[in-house]
C-alpha cells in the first residue's frame, strides 16, 4: 500500500498539483489510507469507496493465502469468476449482465504476478483507523447496503467519524457502486467535493 501511495505522490507532484481529492475503491481505499497517513498535506480530502480502515482478520488472511497459491498454480480461472460475481449485489448480477461480463474480462486480463502482489500487500497492510478518526483529512466514506464483502453496519459501528467527514450508503449496491448506482455515486462524490470548496 505504501509503495502505491508513493507512486501516486510521484504523479501528483509530477503534475505540479498542490492538493488533490483522492478516491480509492476497495484495495484502492487501502492505498488512499496509506496516502492520507503519509502525505496529508497533498489532500483536500479523500474517499473510501467500498473500503475500510481495518487490517485483515485471520480468516481473511487465510483466504488470501489460498488465493495466492491458486494463482501461482496457474489456475486463477478457478477463482476470479466467483470473486467478481460476489462484487455485485445478487439482484444486480441479473440486472447488469453486461457489466458483470466486462468485470470478469478485466479480472481475467490481470497478470498473475500483479494478483499475487496485491493479495500479499493486503495481507500485510496495517490498521489505519486513526487516519479516519483523527480528522486531519476530510473523509467521504461510501458503502453498499448489499455489499457481500463489507458489512456497512458492522464497519460503521466500529468507527467514530470526525466533524467534516461523512458516510453515505448506496442502498442498491454491492461492492461496485460506481457501476451498480453510477449516477448516485457521481452525485454523492461531486456534492462532497464541492462542499470542501476544492480548487
Amino acid at each position: 500500500m505504501e509503495f502505491m501511495a508513493e507512486a501516486i505522490r510521484e504523479l501528483v507532484t509530477g503534475l505540479n498539483l498542490k492538493k488533490v481529492f483522492l478516491t480509492g475503491h476497495s484495495l484502492g481505499g487501502y492505498v488512499a489510507l496509506a496516502f492520507a497517513e503519509m502525505f496529508p498535506e497533498l489532500l483536500s480530502g479523500f474517499c473510501l469507496f467500498h473500503s475500510h480502515p481495518f487490517a485483515d482478520p485471520p480468516e481473511a488472511i487465510a483466504k488470501r493465502e489460498r488465493e495466492k497459491e491458486i494463482v501461482r498454480a496457474g489456475k486463477k480461472f478457478l477463482m476470479y469468476p466467483e470473486n467478481v460475481s460476489m462484487m455485485f449485489s445478487e439482484e444486480n448480477t441479473v440486472k447488469l449482465p453486461e457489466a458483470l461480463k466486462r468485470s470478469k474480462e478485466i479480472a481475467a486480463a490481470v497478470p498473475d504476478e500483479g494478483i499475487v502482489a496485491v493479495l500479499d500487500g493486503m495481507i500485510k497492510r496495517p490498521q489505519r483507523l486513526t487516519v479516519v478518526e483523527d480528522g486531519r483529512v476530510p473523509l467521504l466514506w461510501i458503502l453498499g447496503r448489499k455489499d457481500r464483502y463489507i458489512s456497512c453496519e458492522l464497519v460503521l459501528s466500529k468507527v467514530k467519524l470526525p466533524y467534516g467527514s461523512k458516510a453515505e450508503i448506496l442502498e442498491d449496491s454491492g461492492h461496485l457502486g460506481f457501476v451498480e448506482e453510477e449516477d448516485r455515486s457521481l452525485r454523492v462524490l461531486s456534492d462532497y467535493v464541492k462542499g470542501l470548496n476544492c480548487k
